[in-house]
């Protein structure tokens, strides 16, 4: 956070914030539409058209809410990006010039551009992301709770797999991060060679030298880039797919609660709430 500008950090407390409230408002909108069944099974016709009207009401907020999430991640996005850039550009001038020409010309300018990506996207990108998904999991956790303690319990007891299961991938996407840099670095300076020799490659008949070196140098990077991103995307697809077990603490309770072998511990909670918030939150 150390890299971040005063108004960066503002722009990612809001982001975080706005994509938090994102959680709750489709904890509510479950809920309504839970209650909606609710009171469509019981014949209940005026506690139905409020509820509906309701949940058309959290239907616009969260689309407009959506919208603010969207533009102010956007925007930290941006600032963040800008303000790492001006950083290193402060850094490169300010270096000795020993230290300056120790490095080739590729080296900054795949620091410039591949590495910046990879920070603004892997690193700051994913913050809102673990707001949102730390709401969603109090939101479950509350309506677990108010089922029964031994179904939170359980839950808990669940969700701790997947952190287990993605913890191997995390060692290999490190250093994949970093073969892919080093890959792009490597094709960025012969690009770089190709192009400031372009007259010399012309007149010394080596176009096809230089054309296989490119060659080389792209596909090498974009075999890095596959691995990179195979490995990035399954750490991601691992995690939904372990933490799909939680599904099962679902399905017991709605069970559970049709055959009357628990009790809701502080509310009356029917099943048509439990199934909806088990479709649309899919935890």
């Amino acid at each position: 956070m150390k890299m971040l500008s005063g108004k960066g950090k503002i722009l990612m407390s809001l982001t975080c914030l706005l994509y938090a409230m994102q959680s709750v408002i489709i904890a509510a909108l479950v809920y309504t539409n839970g209650k909606i069944i609710e009171f469509a099974t019981n014949g209940d016709v005026s506690k139905m058209g409020w509820a509906v009207a309701g949940a058309f009401g959290i239907s616009l907020l969260s689309y407009l809410e959506t919208a603010a999430a969207v533009y102010t991640r956007l925007a930290y996005l941006s600032n963040g990006e800008m303000t790492m850039k001006s950083k290193i550009m402060k850094n490169i001038l300010r270096r000795p010039l020993q230290s300056f020409r120790g490095e080739n010309d590729a080296f900054y300018l795949n620091l410039m551009s591949t590495d910046v990506t990879m920070y603004r996207t892997d690193y700051l990108g994913i913050f809102p992301y673990l707001f949102s998904s730390t709401f969603a999991i109090i939101s479950s956790a509350y309506v677990l709770w108010t089922l029964h303690i031994w179904l939170l319990a359980a839950a808990l007891a669940v969700a701790v797999i997947p952190m287990a299961a993605i913890k191997p991938f995390a060692t290999i996407e490190k250093k994949l991060r970093g073969d892919y840099s080093a890959a792009s670095e490597k094709y960025t300076n012969v690009l770089k060679e190709t192009i400031e020799g372009y007259e010399v490659v012309r007149t010394g008949n080596s176009g096809d030298d230089f054309q296989a070196r490119h060659d080389n140098a792209s596909e090498n990077r974009q075999k890095y880039f596959r691995k990179f991103n195979f490995v990035s995307e399954m750490s991601f697809e691992t995690l939904m797919s372990v933490a799909g077990l939680s599904n099962i603490v679902w399905v017991l309770a709605a069970i559970w609660l049709y055959m009357g072998l628990l009790q809701p511990v502080c509310c009356s909670q029917p099943p048509t709430t439990l199934q909806a918030f088990q479709t649309h939150l899919q935890i």
